[in-house]
């Protein structure tokens, strides 16, 4: 599967390993990644296309609601959050820890 333009994928490689993002674009071996929090829209995440891993797609209604040629960063936590409302600890941006003894 081709990573493209509003594909949502998670990075498998580097200190952001795990975590997902948004696809704006794909420039060569590379995309534009942003996940509207720690990789906001003003200064996206470039990063190897060989080091993602293809999560799904942002369906078409959904990416026509996309108000600018920039999204916003709001926008983009909507999607992500909406797309992967079954895991709800990741989607509220909260972290579980299991204490080993």
């Amino acid at each position: 599967m081709s990573i493209q333009a509003g594909d949502i994928v998670v990075s498998a490689a580097g200190h952001d390993k795990g975590q997902r993002f948004l696809v704006l674009e794909v420039l060569e071996e590379r995309a534009v990644l942003v996940d509207g929090k720690s990789r906001r829209t003003e200064k996206p995440k470039l990063k190897n296309l060989k080091h993602l891993i293809p999560e799904g797609r942002v369906p078409a209604e959904t990416m026509a609601g996309m108000s600018a040629e920039r999204p916003t960063n709001a926008w983009v936590r909507k999607v992500l959050a909406k797309t992967f409302a079954t895991d709800t600890t990741e989607a509220k941006g909260e972290f579980t820890c299991q204490k080993t003894m």
